[in-house]
């Protein structure tokens, strides 16, 4: 009896002291400060965490949110509203739409700005951090992040915990995007740019969110990226069915969402400076930051709209131009300053 007791004693002991723990982690230390502010001007660098700490302390009515070929996107280029940037690395647009929904909770939003991205499938599957915006009270989301993503701020109150120290947050959402990019052999063999496919992943929910949201000036961005990523989808492609994937699923997507007027595409596929490898870092579809900056303009402007009228002259033309496109006169390009 007295070895059972004693067990039961230390079971109790230890769940308690993990209960404490828990509070102590969450509410007094709270690195991620998801429940307090308790270090002014700190942030994660993950707005996946910090996101919701952001749209609640700052004063805006547009947005920007993409994946990371619109995190240098820069909010002050844009004239139509008082745009924040909160553009999630890597993400989903149903991931997105979560975001916006506890956004519309909060603010009067009268402009969106939303990549068009392939990454459309969900590559966080055990870093479901995002739910924060649905439920916050649920600590096992919480817990997850801790033990996946940052087990030394488990047990430690670290300053790196506490993210980084931003006098402005657009210092925070900035990606160093500024080395050109190296043009390897391989690159032109086929062995990268294994990219997904834009596909239906997501499209649901986007079209579903645009129809509750007819008040919303919605700007659907085409990412520009380099002409030879298409070139390796299209051209050298093994996928036979590439090209037809790839331009009948936009424009699948432009026809279903022609019914809403408060839509504009933005397409730059047949723009010189996507032959520009200059233009590109790390690989062939992160582009600089100069190119946010241009389609921010052309946002202002609006131009380089797509719509259901030009789209077929726009696409096929830039097929033609990815197929008949000579593949040695990167090497060229990559002595010269191609913008517009």
């Amino acid at each position: 009896m007295k070895k059972d007791l004693l067990k039961f004693i230390i079971f109790i002991s230890v769940v308690l002291l993990f209960f404490l723990y828990t509070i102590c982690l969450f509410l007094i230390y709270d690195p991620l400060q998801l429940f307090s502010e308790k270090y002014e001007n700190y942030y994660s660098n993950d707005l996946r965490i910090s996101g919701k700490r952001i749209i609640d302390k700052n004063d805006f009515d547009s947005v920007i949110i993409g994946s990371s070929v619109l995190v240098n996107s820069n909010p002050k280029d844009l004239q139509d509203g008082k745009y924040i940037n909160l553009s999630l690395t890597g993400s989903t647009i149903d991931e997105r739409i979560m975001v916006l929904e506890y956004i519309l909770k909060k603010k009067k939003v009268k402009n969106i700005i939303i990549s068009l991205d392939g990454n459309w499938r969900r590559i966080y599957t055990n870093f479901e951090v995002y739910k924060i915006y649905n439920d916050l009270s649920t600590f096992q989301i919480l817990l997850k992040y801790y033990s996946l993503v940052e087990k030394k701020c488990m047990f430690l109150p670290l300053k790196e915990c506490k993210g980084v120290k931003v006098k402005d947050i657009l210092d925070l959402i900035h990606i160093d995007y500024s080395t050109n990019y190296t043009l390897k052999n391989e690159d032109l063999q086929n062995k990268v740019f294994k990219r997904p496919l834009v596909d239906n992943y997501g499209y649901d929910e986007l079209e579903k969110f645009i129809k509750n949201n007819p008040y919303i000036n919605f700007h659907i961005i085409m990412p520009p990226y380099s002409t030879l990523y298409y070139i390796n989808l299209i051209k050298l492609g093994d996928l036979v069915t590439s090209k037809e994937l790839l331009i009948n699923r936009y424009k699948t997507i432009i026809k279903n969402l022609n019914q809403f007027l408060n839509i504009k595409f933005y397409f730059f596929g047949n723009e010189d400076f996507i032959n520009n490898l200059n233009n590109y870092s790390e690989d062939a579809y992160h582009y600089k930051p100069w190119i946010n900056s241009r389609i921010n303009k052309a946002i202002n402007e609006g131009s380089n709209i797509i719509t259901v009228d030009n789209m077929d002259e726009e696409f096929d033309k830039f097929i033609k131009k990815v197929e008949n496109y000579d593949i040695k006169a990167y090497e060229e390009a990559l002595r010269l300053d191609i913008r517009e």
